[in-house]
């Protein structure tokens, strides 16, 4: 089974245009709007102090192609680190980042004629090239074509403000997030989302932005608390669950379950759940049912109220492909409760088998469902990091833990941080600014069996941060009730 990159299922399809050195045919299709100049940083590489160098005072209006040397050989060279600034500040001044980056990716090719051969996903190291010039360079080159590729509904203007902050702004913020992103060996997909977050960060807070960049990247900067599972940690504990071989089942029994426990331990609950051949046959039966009639239901016997149903016009509908539906559980008849999801998540559940006959499919649910709630309240999306790809659906939930107990007047606020925070975000961090509006609230207050004492909340995705059409960034959400509240984080990456 192929291991998870975290990497969009799309990604696949443009992994030429990440290429750091190629024709630059996608940045060419990518023109800025003009943007009065703003900031002008010219100076020596190591320096953080922002100003014009002298040789920017007298820049023509033409930009300039000065001979510059990024190959070894010329990395001890000065002269060569100030013409590079000098044609990034002019072709800044233009907003020409395309031909920025093209002619950039011409001077890496003719320093480093390898570099693309070793590196065909353009995820080069800084550590590839040599000197502060060729590092910049680079660095500039992977942060524009991000920016430019990763740019849905996001103002021209307003990315090209971003941009030329992130190459030419104090502490050269592409030097410090591609470092960053080197050290804790980042995959351009998740690079590619961290431009998105920085670039809302920037909209939100200008220069001080640079200061999350931190965060944003390494996981150990942010609180436990928090976050109680790393990016690191939650890779390898995915790869490690979809790596489960059959055990008494076949392959495609063994996949379900295997996305059962991804999800499961995403959310916090035990990602325990095992096949059971009784509960496979039963939910097998649930499904013929369901197919003798015509329809979905649970209350046609044979084990129907008892299992999760599903039906798909498609005879190539996997079982795996079922779970996916079960959590996003869409459709108006589900919006309220999202009880398929409330079933996949439930502590109680250590067994299941899934059933299926031609468009019908089922899922058994029913095992171990008495079990009482946890004492730390769970949540769809899970707490901290949570990965994109297994995020289903517009509908969020959150179940209350033991002892809690969820009025109708239950009041969900929710808001989107410009960083990944150290500590928990009060005061000015959660003002009207940052808050994303919640379209529909739904309370279960009933001690019902699974989604008693939960609620489902629907943000409003249109205020969201998107990357490919998926939402991502850094979310803070608060449930009250009476005396009762919980806050957590939610960060889609």
């Amino acid at each position: 089974m192929q291991k998870v990159t975290y990497r969009d299922a799309r990604a696949g399809e443009d992994a030429g245009s990440r290429a750091l050195f190629g024709s630059g045919l996608l940045r060419r299709l990518l023109p800025l709007s003009s943007l009065a100049a703003g900031l002008l940083l010219t100076m020596p590489l190591h320096a953080d102090d922002e100003g014009e160098d002298a040789a920017g005072k007298d820049a023509s209006a033409q930009t300039s192609e000065p001979e510059i040397d990024l190959s070894p050989a010329g990395a001890k060279n000065a002269a060569n680190g100030k013409a590079l600034l000098r044609m990034v500040r002019e072709y800044g001044e233009k907003d020409d980042f395309a031909g920025l980056g093209e002619a950039l990716d011409a001077l890496l090719s003719e320093a480093y004629p390898k570099l693309e051969e070793k590196y065909p996903d353009g995820d080069a190291p800084l550590s590839a090239v040599k000197g502060d010039a060729a590092q910049y360079a680079l660095a500039c080159s992977r942060v524009i074509n991000m920016a430019l590729a990763n740019n849905e509904g996001v103002d021209d203007e307003e990315n090209a403000k971003f941009i030329n902050w992130m190459l030419r702004g104090k502490g050269r913020p592409c030097l410090s997030l591609t470092k960053a992103a080197d050290k804790a060996k980042m995959p351009i997909g998740d690079q590619e989302v961290r431009i998105c977050m920085l670039r809302y960060a920037y909209d939100k807070l200008g220069a001080k932005a640079s200061s999350g960049i931190k965060t944003l990247v390494d996981p150990a900067a942010c609180a436990k608390k928090l976050y109680p599972k790393s990016r690191k940690e939650i890779l390898s504990k995915i790869n490690q669950l979809l790596d489960t071989k059959p055990r008494g089942c076949d392959e495609e029994q063994q996949e379900a379950i295997n996305r059962v426990n991804v999800v499961r331990y995403l959310c916090s609950q035990p990602p325990v759940v095992s096949y059971d051949k009784n509960f496979a046959a039963n939910a097998l039966t649930a499904a013929k049912a369901c197919k003798r009639a015509g329809h979905l239901s649970h209350d046609l016997g044979d084990f129907t109220a008892d299992c999760n149903l599903n039906y798909e016009s498609t005879k190539t509908m996997s079982m795996a492909r079922t779970v996916i539906c079960y959590v996003e559980d869409p459709g108006d008849n589900n919006r309220k409760e999202r009880g398929h999801r409330a079933w996949v998540l439930h502590p109680g559940l250590e067994k299941t088998g899934f059933g299926k006959i031609e468009d019908f499919q089922a899922m058994w649910v029913k095992s171990g469902h008495n079990q009482p709630r946890p004492s730390v309240g769970y949540s769809y999306p899970g707490r901290g990091y949570y990965p994109k790809e297994y995020m289903w659906g517009d509908g969020w939930s959150y179940y209350a833990p033991a002892g809690a107990r969820l009025s109708e007047g239950t009041k969900v606020e929710m808001w989107q941080l410009p960083s990944s925070p150290r500590t928990a975000p009060k005061g000015r961090a959660l003002s009207d600014k940052n808050r994303i509006p919640i379209k529909a609230t739904f309370v279960h207050s009933r001690d019902t069996i699974p989604t008693g004492q939960s609620v489902v909340f629907e943000p409003d995705y249109d205020k969201c941060l998107k990357y490919r059409g998926r939402v991502v960034g850094v979310y803070w959400i608060r449930i009250s009730s009476g005396s009762f509240e919980d806050e957590y984080i939610v960060e889609l990456y």
